[in-house]
Formats: structure tokens, sequence, C-alpha cells
């Protein structure tokens, strides 16, 4: 399972996979956001069967961040290969 798109809304991160992610793998622990060296407590929750949302769980004080999704599997057991995402001003971008 590979990431395909990202959006981002406010500080929310939506995350468009190419596989029906198992609903049991999202959980807060899959996702942190990460600026300036820091990393910051994160929530992940299921919006469709192929979209993640993240949001940031605490303030974050920062223009630009990093999300990185971590264990999340699809229904068919395949693990994430690639879950990091760059965020900043006007852009949007795969590290």
């Amino acid at each position: 399972m590979a990431l395909i798109a990202a959006k981002l809304s406010g500080w929310a991160s939506y995350f468009d996979l190419d596989a029906d992610v198992d609903p049991e793998s999202v959980k807060d622990e899959c996702a942190v956001y990460a600026a300036h060296d820091k990393e910051y407590l994160a929530k992940l929750e299921y919006i469709s069967p192929r979209q993640v949302r993240a949001s940031p769980a605490e303030e974050i004080d920062a223009g630009e961040f990093y999300v990185q999704l971590e264990g999340l599997k699809s229904t068919d057991g395949a693990a994430l290969s690639s879950g990091s995402m760059n965020f900043g001003p006007g852009r949007v971008g795969y590290t």
C-alpha cells in the first residue's frame, strides 16, 4: 500500500491511498507531526476505505512541517510502504 495524494486543510492532512485501509489499523500512534526537530502528537481518523485524516493533537509552532504515517495496513494485510509528507507555504511534497 502506498500514498497516492495528500491535501492540507488548515493543520489537517488528508491522505489518499492506493488500497483499502483496514479500519482496525487506524490509530493515533500511527501518525506523527514533526517540525524543527521536534515531534508532536497526532490524531488519525478513518475517513473512507482509501483515505485517512491526520491532525495535530497539540499546538505546533511552525510554518513548515512533516507528517509521518506508520503502521497502517490495507484490508489484505499489506503495510504502508511510504508514508512521509512535507507541508509548507504553497507546497505539498513526498519525502
